[in-house]
């Protein structure tokens, strides 16, 4: 009965799970949209949703240390509920990010230098890619795109990399106040990378036991 109630439990983890990265991949989607079309009222709609991501974090953590108490899992089933507490972390940081490259790029309204936009739009979907597999990875418990996911991670390192040599040698012709707010745009953005490739290693650690 004990073991009935707990894979009910554990249906409605995944569901919850499942529910925030949703509302993750849609927010990405509209920064996306916003930073494309230099729509700052989308920009500011992503800042704004990042408080149902938070809520949805709080809801995810307390039922897992919930399940912990009442149905004491041991072996799989116990990886299984640590490996959600982990992700959940890192998926409240991607979408922080989100909102805090809208954040910098409402600040930066007026600039509109197309090589620079073109690689941060570059950085956009290549985490969105990145989301995307995560996702997919988790669901058909596939270790094979959390391989495809973590190698795509270096991509956004070279495409920020790029931007922030561009940004030095245009230093003289920005103002400073914009040029500050790209290279935190550029940054938010590799860093959402990172965080990506951090719930692939708990995605990973959930199917294997291995963070390898």
């Amino acid at each position: 009965m004990m073991r009935k109630q707990f894979r009910v439990e554990m249906k409605k983890l995944h569901n919850l799970l499942l529910k925030m990265d949703m509302t993750i991949k849609n927010n990405i989607d509209a920064m996306i949209k916003a930073i494309s079309e230099f729509n700052f009222k989308l920009a500011q709609k992503v800042i704004d949703e990042d408080d149902v991501v938070d809520k949805l974090e709080i809801e995810i953590e307390e039922f897992c240390i919930d399940i912990l108490v009442r149905q004491q899992p041991v072996a799989g089933d116990l990886r299984e509920v640590t490996a959600v507490l982990k992700m959940v972390t890192d998926l409240e940081r991607i979408s922080d990010y989100s909102a805090s490259v809208c954040e910098h790029f409402i600040k930066i309204k007026g600039f509109n230098d197309e090589e620079c936009f073109n690689k941060i739009i570059a950085l956009c979907k290549n985490a969105k890619n990145m989301f995307v597999g995560m996702v997919e990875s988790y669901l058909e418990q596939d270790t094979s795109k959390i391989i495809e996911v973590k190698d795509a991670d270096s991509i956004s390192d070279k495409i920020y990399k790029d931007l922030k040599k561009q940004l030095i040698l245009n230093s003289d012709s920005i103002n400073i106040n914009v040029l500050i707010n790209l290279i935190l745009i550029g940054r938010a953005l590799e860093r959402m990378a990172d965080h990506i490739t951090n719930v692939c290693e708990y995605i990973n650690f959930k199917i294997s036991g291995s963070f390898n």
